[in-house]
């Protein structure tokens, strides 16, 4: 796991200690997650390459879960549910439709990096 994702998971951590010790108000969780948005985005600005908008639409995509949970539109369960699907996704994307190729080169981001 690079270290950017180290990072960006003790941010997650931290904020979701946060949201319980400070108050059990919906309004300051609310606030909480997107602050927390928000210093991912910071740190994912620091490393160039890192694919910011990908990485961003996934961690809005886990921002906007957490929000319906703590406003309560959604259950603890179902939203956990939720997430493991959207890890899954994630880690296993595409993987089942193609055949394995194993001397596929991956796609370059920059033109300097052969």
């Amino acid at each position: 796991m690079n270290r950017i994702w180290l990072e960006i998971l003790g941010a997650l951590l931290v904020g979701g200690m946060l949201k319980y010790a400070i108050s059990n108000e919906a309004v300051v969780w609310v606030v909480i997650d997107l602050v927390i948005l928000g210093v991912c985005y910071l740190l994912l600005q620091r490393y160039p390459f890192v694919d910011t908008m990908k990485s961003m639409k996934f961690l809005a995509g886990l921002t906007v879960i957490n929000i319906l949970v703590d406003i309560g539109l959604i259950s603890a369960g179902l939203g956990n549910l939720i997430l493991l699907v959207i890890i899954l996704w994630v880690l296993f994307k595409g993987h089942f439709n193609k055949p394995f190729k194993p001397h596929q080169r991956t796609k370059i981001r920059h033109k300097w990096h052969k």
